[in-house]
């Protein structure tokens, strides 16, 4: 993966800190999820083609996990797995196949793993980490400039 250099990390955290957990973790997904856009658009067009459905299927998807402040997203299929639905084909050239052959012994052959997905997503690290930081900065300037009105009101 490339080398990132993030900085502001803490005065980021600090400003979201003082804000209600729902409204920062509003803030976090939808900055992550602008932030991701370059990679949906990389992996959508680095993608295997047979239909255009796997191409379609993909989703920027951003969850929260349990414990407070870890806030992420990733590209998937909208099902959360590639190997899963009428998209199942993407996970074969995401990882590669093993030698397979059907059940009368006719040889298919194997898939080599291409990384279209997290090559997708090395490629673009430090575009993602910049649109964040950018966007969370942005949102967090709105978000004050609101509260500020809210309270002249």
């Amino acid at each position: 993966m490339a080398d990132i250099k993030f900085t502001g990390g803490k005065e980021l955290d600090r400003a979201l800190g003082k804000l209600p957990d729902k409204v920062s973790t509003k803030i976090e997904r939808k900055a992550v999820r602008f932030a991701m856009k370059p990679v949906l658009e990389t992996a959508r067009a680095r993608a295997p083609v047979d239909t255009g459905a796997g191409q379609r299927s993909l989703r920027i998807t951003s969850r929260q996990r349990k414990k407070r402040g870890v806030v992420y997203a990733q590209v998937d299929t909208g099902k959360g797995n590639l190997s899963v639905g009428d998209t199942f084909y993407l996970g074969f050239y995401e990882y590669g196949t093993k030698e397979r052959q059907t059940k009368s012994g006719r040889r298919l052959g194997k898939i080599d793993e291409t990384r279209w997905l997290r090559n997708s997503l090395d490629d673009n690290a430090p575009i993602v980490v910049e649109r964040f930081t950018g966007e969370l900065r942005r949102i967090l300037k709105e978000e004050a400039a609101d509260m500020v009105r809210k309270a002249k009101a």
